[in-house]
């Protein structure tokens, strides 16, 4: 696949890439939550204008402090993103100054790239770190709040920004499939209904998904890694388990249109955030 331009959407955790994402696609394909580290891998979507196509791309937010094998490969998948692009569109909190000094003067490579930086900016002030100034050039930083942000005029302006390069990618695979879409509904709805470290200690594997002429059967593992953690998820009588699974199961439906569809939930208690081999059978 050829595309005029691939444009990455990168910065820190929560700085509002996924909601930012959506609104330029103007269709809800990342799923977005107030807390953070929800996206972990790159999520794809091609669109046109004026009959070029463009290839745009959804982040994780960078971690600052890596612990963890999986939050290495997110920096990576952020790193791998970044090289692929042409098209840069950096998105900052007006006042996380010092976070984002380190991320883009370790990440020095954007420079090289044609970049737009965004600042999410609540109180409406109009002034701009003189750092912001330095490293992006002056015409291409937009302050937005949320407001302006659903406003189609500023979506425009970030277009206006976006100049049409010579830089045909060809044959670039997108891996984003049911089971993708199935994996970040339930954890979705675990960063909802969870707090503390649930959200941050699970992730999914859909283990099966079969088809007769009545019923789609999912069966999915949820990887956990504590026995105590087990007890939280499932909850006083299977009362957070079952929400988990009814709000799981509705969505699913709704978003992969299955009329009928039963969803079998299975339970593995493993160190998985730091082991390769559980990060690989996961899809890092």
């Amino acid at each position: 696949m050829k595309y005029c331009n691939i444009i990455s959407i990168i910065g820190l955790s929560n700085a509002g890439k996924s909601y930012l994402f959506n609104k330029l696609l103007n269709e809800k394909i990342s799923l977005t939550n107030k807390k953070i580290q929800f996206t972990r891998k790159l999520i794809f979507k091609s669109f046109i204008i004026n009959k070029d196509k463009y290839l745009l791309i959804d982040t994780p937010g960078y971690i600052l402090n890596p612990k963890y094998k999986l939050h290495y490969i997110m920096i990576n998948l952020i790193k791998y993103s970044i090289n692929i692009s042409n098209f840069i569109i950096y998105v900052a909190i007006n006042n996380d100054i010092k976070n984002n000094k380190y991320f883009l003067k370790k990440n020095i490579i954007i420079k090289e790239k044609k970049n737009i930086l965004i600042i999410y900016n609540n109180k409406k002030e109009k002034k701009i770190n003189k750092f912001y100034l330095n490293f992006f050039k002056k015409n291409r930083i937009i302050i937005l709040n949320k407001s302006q942000i659903n406003n189609s005029l500023y979506i425009n302006k970030i277009f206006t920004l976006i100049k049409k390069v010579n830089n045909n990618i060809s044959k670039f695979k997108i891996n984003y499939n049911k089971n993708f879409i199935i994996k970040d509904i339930i954890r979705y709805y675990i960063y909802n209904f969870y707090n503390k470290e649930i959200p941050y200690c699970t992730d999914i594997l859909v283990n099966k998904i079969l088809k007769d002429e009545n019923k789609v059967y999912i069966e999915i593992i949820i990887y956990i890694e504590k026995l105590s953690q087990l007890k939280i998820l499932i909850g006083k009588k299977g009362n957070k388990i079952n929400k988990l699974s009814s709000f799981s199961r509705f969505k699913i439906k709704k978003m992969l249109n299955i009329k009928s569809l039963y969803l079998n939930i299975k339970f593995k208690i493993i160190k998985w955030k730091n082991n390769k081999y559980n990060l690989k059978s996961l899809g890092y």
